[in-house]
């Protein structure tokens, strides 16, 4: 019994140094790969959650795919403008053809966030608005007999009322387009019943070349033309031929390019409207519905067009109506259009790339019916606002 007690004391001894010289190994191995139960350290949680440049964190509100119902019975896109951070302005035709306003400041929505204001009119489809200033809005809307008619917004309350409208002459198909260049100046453009492109504008004192006249700016189109400025003075005015051909005329400190009547050939073969666009000076981007439903687009950078004169790039997509087009910062760009599903879809130039890729787009969800609308009050910040199935207006937004 002696010598057995020696012996296993022996191999005790033996064992416990092969477990002291076996320690620093298993450490080593516990300490790089850490088991689940070991909460991480505060600075190891800030790293894990740390964003990367090529992982963006998902900023779609109220979620990826969801929209929020803002209430409503309209007919067609509703339409939005911003004139002043955290600041929305959306009008839509009702299924009664009166106008309808909803607003958004940081107090929340106007008059309710299911309730609209009834800013009466009788008009045939949906309106336009436009924004010069702080605290300025300027709605247009054709009226049943074909006249175009106008109603603003300001300090001292809707002119001319709360109800009425103003008419400004003219006789045309659908409705019309409105830009501003500068504090105070409006450029109107509509297509006639003759398919002729017409103009009105407002220069800060009256309208020119009168409250009904309207300039005849020739052409032959087949929708409600488009407009963009980019600088003071300086409008760009697109449309679709009677060939699905895109055209385009400019007025600049010369007067009008290529002349009053005559238009320049951009190419294409579209369906519907194009939507033009500027986030610069001597910057204009137009996108359109192409026949086979994908979207199409086109650049000016201030020399020349791109990809061509006459030729177009496409950005893949299925579509059912033309995109929506809007820029929130210098060669920034996000386009919305909707799916044959549907859905919405978003595609966004960062400077440098299309993302998700050129030709593949990010689904938002939804079940709309007609062309979106979107706007940006700050950098960073989009709002999307389209019908629903149901006739109801939902909205979206994207926060950096």
């Amino acid at each position: 019994m002696k010598t057995r007690n020696i012996f296993d004391h022996f191999w005790y001894k033996v064992l416990g140094t092969i477990l002291l010289l076996l320690m620093p190994a298993l450490a080593c191995t516990s300490s790089t790969t850490p088991t689940s139960d070991i909460a991480p350290t505060p600075d190891e949680t800030l790293m894990a959650q740390a964003p990367t440049a090529t992982v963006p964190v998902p900023a779609w509100g109220p979620s990826q795919t969801e929209w929020e119902n803002i209430g409503g019975n309209i007919a067609g896109a509703p339409v939005a403008v911003s004139w002043e951070p955290n600041r929305l302005d959306i009008f839509a035709l009702g299924t009664d053809g009166a106008i309808y306003h909803k607003a958004w400041n940081a107090s929340g929505w106007y008059p309710s966030e299911m309730d609209w204001e009834n800013l009466g009119g009788n008009a045939t489809d949906p309106p336009v608005v436009v924004s010069w200033g702080p605290n300025r809005l300027d709605i247009f809307i054709r009226g049943v007999e074909g006249a175009v008619y106008h109603k603003a917004w300001s300090e001292a309350g809707w002119y001319p009322s709360a109800t009425e409208w103003e008419n400004l002459g003219g006789s045309i198909a659908d409705s019309p387009a409105v830009v501003s260049w500068g504090e105070n100046h409006l450029a109107i453009f509509a297509r006639g019943t003759d398919d002729a492109v017409y103009h009105k504008m407002w220069d800060g004192a009256q309208w020119l070349p009168s409250i009904s006249e309207w300039e005849n700016l020739g052409g032959k189109i087949t929708d409600s033309p488009s407009a963009v400025s980019w600088a003071p003075d300086r409008l760009d005015i697109f449309a679709r031929g009677t060939d699905g051909a895109v055209y385009h005329k400019a007025w600049g400190e010369a007067g009008w390019y290529p002349s009053e009547i005559d238009w320049e050939n951009l190419g294409g073969t579209i369906i519907g409207s194009p939507v033009a666009a500027s986030w610069g000076t001597d910057r204009v981007d137009i996108f359109a519905q192409g026949t086979d439903g994908a979207i199409y687009y086109k650049a000016w950078d201030g020399s020349s067009w791109y990809p061509s004169d006459a030729g177009w790039q496409n950005m893949g997509g299925s579509a059912i109506a033309p995109p929506a087009a809007v820029s929130w910062g210098e060669n920034r760009m996000d386009i919305f259009a909707t799916g044959t599903d549907g859905a919405a879809y978003h595609k966004a130039w960062d400077g440098t790339q299309w993302i998700p890729s050129e030709t593949e787009w990010e689904n938002l969800g939804g079940v709309i019916t007609d062309s979106q609308t979107a706007v940006s009050w700050g950098a960073g910040r989009l709002d999307v606002f389209a019908r629903g199935t149901d006739g109801a207006v939902y909205h979206k937004f994207y926060t950096p």
